[in-house]
């Protein structure tokens, strides 16, 4: 009877554990939340548009400074000798360089830091299963995974239904095929109303920044 009593309260014991430990917001795929991935992605890339336009300013400036020539000049001038449409020509190096970029500053950040900007903000943290920073080739690796399979390289249109695709897969099996291929586990903490009012103004802040560095490049 004593033992029968130690059995069942042990028993009960171990399912209050588990009950308690259920709760940890840092248990893998606990509760998933697609749409606060998406807005952390988009803020990421929102941030490093920016850069490559300020690149680009960056670059305009300096020929203009050490070159006899302007910058202008010196573009129509091979998109007249080659008849290349300049249009089409920043399109194709504005997309290359935005999914080059947007790769390894993703992996860089989440193999030092474990989170980009948008996902620190939103309390977003990349480990692998023992809870450890993953190495750069892992994080370069899922970073074009994520680009590939989840974004469709960024195309319009045909990236819409990878999102609604990715959405669904991610809520019904509570990971992306991504993490599970390279066995990895995506943890989520409570955002607060601070970080939630600084992704705000972050989003504000870069896109009156977008607006102003697309001006002056026109």
């Amino acid at each position: 009877m004593i033992k029968a009593q130690n059995q069942s309260t042990s028993f009960l014991e171990l399912s209050e554990t588990i009950k308690t430990n259920s709760k940890d917001p840092n248990i893998p795929n606990q509760k998933v939340k697609p749409r606060v991935r998406f807005w952390a992605r988009a803020l990421d890339r929102l941030i490093i548009v920016n850069l490559i336009l300020a690149f680009c300013l960056f670059l305009i400036f300096t020929i203009g400074h050490f070159s006899s020539h302007s910058y202008s000049e010196l573009f129509s001038s091979y998109y007249s000798e080659n008849k290349a449409n300049p249009s089409l020509f920043g399109f194709i190096v504005g997309f290359i360089s935005l999914i080059i970029i947007e790769i390894l500053t993703e992996a860089i950040f989440i193999s030092f830091f474990g989170a980009t900007f948008g996902k620190w903000l939103l309390q977003i943290k990349v480990r692998n299963m023992q809870g450890e920073k993953i190495p750069f080739s892992v994080a370069l690796k899922r970073s074009w995974l994520v680009l590939y399979r989840g974004c469709a390289l960024n195309i319009p249109l045909i990236n819409f239904f990878t999102y609604i695709a990715g959405y669904r897969k991610l809520t019904k099996k509570k990971i992306t095929t991504w993490d599970k291929d390279l066995n990895l586990q995506i943890t989520h903490k409570k955002i607060g109303i601070v970080r939630l009012i600084l992704t705000i103004i972050s989003f504000i802040v870069a896109g009156i920044s977008f607006v102003i560095l697309k001006n002056l490049l026109q």
